[in-house]
């Protein structure tokens, strides 16, 4: 199946995000809702299963630019599907931005999924780091400092082994 994650409406607070799965002869569709909790968020599999990432971007007050009391609350969490036929999402890890914060002292985005553990790696929204943080162990590690000119979209690579692709135009 291929997955691609949407918005049923305009990108919004409470807006519901789906994810939208569709076989590789096109013939079988599914929508799936997702957990709610976050503007930046990511698929991936990991572990054998479908998982879900999302992180909190903090609520500016306009009026005073800065935080608002709101953005202590959010949390960035870890959703896995362990039955892909119930459509149920099981919450693995979580953990509040603010406890985020207080390890990374800046605020980060989802990147992608690790594909063998809880982990997920993020992007700076503030400076131009890429980091890693173990959902499981709340383990934060800074892993590259990306320059000035970073990319603002990741879109990590999952390499497609299948035999029905191999035999292709006789290649």
């Amino acid at each position: 199946m291929l997955h691609l994650l949407g918005v049923r409406k305009s990108m919004k607070k409470n807006d519901d995000a789906v994810l939208v799965a569709v076989d590789m002869e096109g013939q079988v569709w599914k929508t799936i809702c997702v957990p709610s909790g976050g503007l930046s968020f990511r698929i991936g599999l990991s572990q054998g299963c479908l998982h879900y990432a999302t992180t909190p971007l903090a609520t500016v007050d306009k009026n005073q630019k800065k935080k608002s009391k709101e953005s202590n609350t959010l949390i960035a969490s870890l959703w896995c599907m362990e039955d892909y036929d119930s459509k149920q999402w099981i919450l693995k890890h979580s953990v509040s931005n603010v406890e985020l914060q207080s390890v990374t002292r800046v605020e980060y985005k989802v990147a992608a999924i690790h594909p063998d553990c809880d982990m997920l790696f993020l992007d700076s929204c503030v400076d131009d780091t890429l980091a890693s943080y173990d959902m499981q162990h709340r383990k934060f590690r800074q892993i590259l400092n990306l320059g000035e000119n970073k990319a603002t979209l990741f879109v990590p690579y999952v390499p497609l082994f299948s035999d029905s692709l191999a035999g292709a135009n006789g290649q």
